[in-house]
């Protein structure tokens, strides 16, 4: 294979052994400087072409064996969260509730979770119910990532027990 400086060559293509190489960006500059409404910039892309938009940081992670019907803290600061794994040793349904606000801000029974899932009873506290989530592109919190248990979706009632939780987020 030769080695070709960039841009559009005709004779190279499919099958000829030749590397197509196409400019996508063309402004280059040692220092960078703004970008401006229509200016050519490089992009990043990952292995399998996916735009890179931002710096990817180290995942942590967050564990508890106890959450209740009290506002409780995954992350006190803005997140991504990319996975979740919650078991119930309750023999009857609980939900877990998951907001983006900082905890004197929610309200059980009143403020709107972000999310709320369904975390099914299991048989009995060593056969529990269980729930796992991957989110491989992330779900953004802007400020926090605060969790409660309960037994309805939007309730304040805690379950008889509480959930084992593990979060995994950036």
């Amino acid at each position: 294979m030769s080695t070709r400086p960039e841009g559009v060559h005709d004779a190279a293509g499919p099958g000829t052994g030749d590397a197509v190489l196409i400019r996508i960006g063309s402004k280059y500059q040692a220092t960078p400087s703004s970008v401006s409404d229509l200016d050519n910039v490089f992009i990043a892309v990952d292995a399998n072409g996916r735009i890179i938009t931002e710096s990817r940081k180290a995942a942590t992670t967050y564990f508890t064996i106890n959450a209740t019907g009290t506002v409780g803290t995954a992350s006190a600061s803005a997140s991504v969260l990319y996975g979740i794994e919650v078991s119930n040793p309750n023999t009857v349904d609980s939900f877990l509730q998951i907001w983006d606000a900082a905890s004197a801000n929610i309200t059980l029974g009143v403020t709107a979770p972000k999310i709320s899932y369904l975390i099914p009873g299991g048989q009995s506290g060593t056969a529990r119910g269980g729930f796992t989530r991957s989110y491989p592109h992330g779900i953004d919190f802007a400020t926090a990532v605060m969790f409660a248990s309960s037994t309805t979706p939007t309730g304040s009632s805690a379950p008889g027990t509480g959930l084992t939780l593990n979060v995994e987020m950036s």
